[in-house]
């Protein structure tokens, strides 16, 4: 086939397409290969000849969204994918690659690609997912889906725009698929999903600092509300998206039932929230993000020091336990309310889980078990190895205060404090409000003692602080624990 370059366009992902005519006229668009691998490669010429197999293996879809390639042609000295004339691909071209969706064409983008993965799944041939690269919007809600087999085969050997697809698109694969099994039409739509969330949203929900912390996101992180990054997205919009993102394919929708929520949606303008939705959850979405970025901060700690923490456990747990004389019971059946909340907090800011263990039941007071518990091993690690002499746990301006009303079987209490926390080498500094109820728990036999059984927390704020070690130590931290270089220079 002759062709003639006629005019060209730049899409947003940096992609060419060209206007081009054979020699009787004939209109056609030439979207540019622009791979990194050179042309004189051996491995060049075996790649071209797998994606004109690829394009060959597939009958041409009469109408619908999905756009699939001619085949592909040398122009000159570059190579180009042939796609039939279309006006509007040629018109909105320059939008392809981007991710600057109204939530209505987000709408159709769904709708566009189940109707590709219905044709692959009528072929019986599934593409590797699909990503927000291969759609055009077309005008009016309408989107084109271009052809995702090829453009999975493209991906490793391109180069994008912002230098950021390529590495994203790692990430649009589903649990099952990181665990080794085919793609099938649940994987696929799970990457529609994804994409849908994406172009909603304008947030990736997993996180991208490694891929090894991306991949164990997407097999046990469950992603936010979309609504809390975009508080337009109406509620049934939100719930198809965390359907479609659920771990187990069989917790996802069938390909009929996207179809029939998708174009409820789209023809009933039930994607868009109402006003009393929006206001909930643009009220809320900063501290949904803010808990899920604690989460993940203590993932990549753990990560980082779970294996010399692993080894050196067993040796410290036998130090801590051979180095104390025998510990006694400081919360007792005639310990009261009163004194069980106090002791509560005090081993908080001590590290002494042992008592902590003693004040609270294990399910309710889970978060400050754990937190002492690896704090502890910490400190201990670091003090032996680096010397660090600084308060690992804070707890600042604590103020206790019995609810009156609360009835004598179950009393409670409000708290209000600042506790801090080393986490790397930053304090993570929160104000907090707490609200304990204590009931009689039995212990031994025929004995009861006071212990919190539930603990309701609510963090006002967060910022981060930098460990100060030395004489500017933070109030409370025990003098025996400092330097002798410290006390020699207070002391003069």
């Amino acid at each position: 086939m002759e062709l003639k370059i006629t005019a060209a366009k730049t899409g947003g992902s940096g992609r060419k397409i060209c206007l081009a005519e054979d020699e009787k006229g004939e209109k056609y668009l030439l979207e540019a290969l622009e791979l990194t691998i050179s042309s004189e490669e051996l491995f060049f010429l075996e790649f071209l000849r797998d994606l004109r197999e690829t394009i060959r293996r597939l009958p041409a879809p009469h109408g619908g969204s999905l756009l699939t390639y001619l085949g592909v042609e040398r122009v000159g000295e570059e190579y180009y994918l042939v796609l039939p004339f279309h006006r509007e691909v040629w018109e909105y071209w320059p939008r392809s690659g981007t991710i600057d969706f109204t939530l209505k064409e987000v709408v159709g983008a769904g709708e566009a690609m189940g109707e590709a993965l219905r044709f692959f799944s009528e072929q019986d041939e599934f593409p590797q997912g699909f990503f927000y690269t291969d759609l055009i919007p077309l005008g009016v809600g309408r989107v084109g889906v271009l052809d995702p087999r090829v453009q999975a085969m493209l991906a490793p050997y391109r180069e994008d725009a912002n230098g950021s697809a390529r590495e994203l698109r790692e990430g649009f694969r589903p649990p099952e698929i990181i665990k080794d099994a085919p793609w099938d039409e649940k994987a696929n739509l799970y990457t529609i999903g994804l994409t849908m969330y994406y172009l909603a949203t304008g947030v990736y929900p997993f996180p991208l600092e490694r891929k090894e912390e991306t991949a164990a996101a997407i097999l046990k992180e469950e992603p936010l509300d979309p609504r809390y990054y975009h508080p337009k997205i109406g509620g049934g919009l939100a719930v198809l998206l965390q359907a479609l993102l659920a771990k187990e394919p069989v917790r996802r929708p069938g390909l009929q039932e996207f179809f029939t929520g998708i174009r409820e949606l789209y023809y009933q303008d039930r994607f868009l929230a109402t006003a009393g939705e929006e206001e909930s959850f643009a009220g809320e979405g900063a501290r949904a993000r803010r808990r899920l970025e604690q989460k993940r901060r203590a993932y990549r700690w753990w990560t980082r020091a779970k294996w010399p923490v692993l080894i050196l456990l067993p040796l410290l747990v036998l130090f801590y336990f051979f180095s104390r004389p025998g510990y006694e019971e400081v919360v007792t059946p005639e310990t009261t309310p009163e004194e069980v909340v106090a002791y509560f907090y005090q081993s908080l800011a001590a590290i002494d889980h042992v008592l902590l263990e003693q004040t609270v039941t294990g399910e309710a007071g889970k978060e400050y078990i754990n937190l002492t518990t690896v704090l502890h091993v910490i400190s201990k690690t670091r003090m032996i190895y680096e010397g660090a002499r600084f308060p690992f746990i804070v707890v600042e301006d604590l103020m206790i205060v019995p609810e009156e009303d609360s009835p004598a079987e179950r009393p409670s209490f409000r708290s209000s404090f600042r506790l801090k926390f080393v986490s790397g080498e930053e304090y993570t500094v929160q104000e907090r409000r707490e609200r304990l109820f204590l009931e009689r728990v039995k212990f031994g036999r025929q004995k009861y003692k006071w212990q919190i059984v539930e603990v309701q927390t609510e963090i006002l704020s967060e910022k981060k602080e930098p460990v100060v070690y030395g004489p500017s130590m933070p109030p409370g931290f025990p003098e025996e624990a400092r330097g002798d270089d410290i006390n020699e220079k207070e002391e003069e």
